[in-house]
């Protein structure tokens, strides 16, 4: 028998949490959008496991992807982070 992990819902799941990241670092709804659609596209590159990964912590290949779709500086928005 063979499992077959379906990751569509839990990805559907997360998109509203990076976004949510973006807009409390103070960016725009447009680039919230861009940045989930970003750390979706690249997570969606990844094998299964680290698929896993990236959907439970912030995964830095995605979250830099994300950060270069929505068209912000990873470092300024890292400052504005901390």
């Amino acid at each position: 028998m063979t499992t077959k992990i379906v990751l569509s819902e839990e990805i559907k799941e997360m998109r509203p949490y990076w976004k949510q990241f973006i807009i409390d670092l103070g960016y725009t709804q447009e680039q919230a959008d861009n940045f989930a659609a970003g750390y979706e596209e690249e997570l969606n590159k990844l094998s299964t496991i680290d698929k896993l990964y990236a959907l439970e912590r912030q995964h830095q290949g995605c979250m830099t992807a994300g950060f270069k779709k929505a068209g912000i500086n990873e470092d300024e928005a890292w400052e504005k982070a901390q």
